[in-house]
């Protein structure tokens, strides 16, 4: 679906998702999302400067790259030569970059948990609510402004401001399409 099916879409549900979320829902602190779904990873590469990485024997100070992969049920980490295992690994930092193969490098901020399931790696970011916003709006209508600037130019402030709202609604109204899966939400 291309972006202007996608916003008209979002137009048009978004006084629905506005009034059920203002009646009945509260907006949370923290959102908790799977991403990289698309791309069903087996494999993963995390960097981070100043991190914390959480181990099954506690955590550790984490400042460079880790290899995760999906070993069985579970997630094989390699830092610096050293193999470990472990059901779920979590890091945080200010800011994390996720290479996946033959994938853009993508940057993200807060902790990112990663665990096996179905076959692949579960990878779920967790961060500030409106700092998700703002990354998910950029996300879609960045991809607009990054094809043609000039096409823009004079509306991306508005753009991006329209993006939030109707992707604070759409958080904020849809948090229970993902009950039971450690997160609330996806990014397909």
């Amino acid at each position: 679906m291309n972006f202007f099916c996608r916003a008209a879409l979002l137009a048009i549900v978004m006084p629905v998702f506005i009034s059920s979320a203002a009646q009945t829902l509260e907006i949370p602190d923290t959102v908790r999302v799977r991403i990289l779904n698309a791309s069903h990873p087996s494999m993963i590469k995390v960097r981070a400067e100043k991190g914390r990485i959480f181990l099954p024997d506690g955590p550790h100070q984490f400042d460079g790259e880790c290899g995760l992969k999906r070993s069985g049920g579970t997630v094989a980490l390699s830092i610096g030569g050293k193999i470990s295992t472990a059901d779920m690994v979590r890091i945080e930092a200010a800011a994390l970059f996720i290479d996946v193969p033959e994938k853009p490098n993508r940057r993200y901020e807060g902790a990112i948990e990663i665990s096996a399931a179905d076959g692949e790696l579960c990878v779920v970011n967790e961060t500030e609510f409106e700092r998700y916003v703002h990354g998910a709006a950029w996300s879609e209508a960045g991809e607009l402004l990054r094809k043609d600037p000039s096409a823009a130019a004079g509306w991306d402030r508005e753009l991006l401001a329209a993006m939030e709202i109707c992707i604070r609604s759409y958080l904020a109204a849809g948090g229970s399409r993902h009950r039971g899966t450690g997160y609330s939400f996806c990014d397909l």
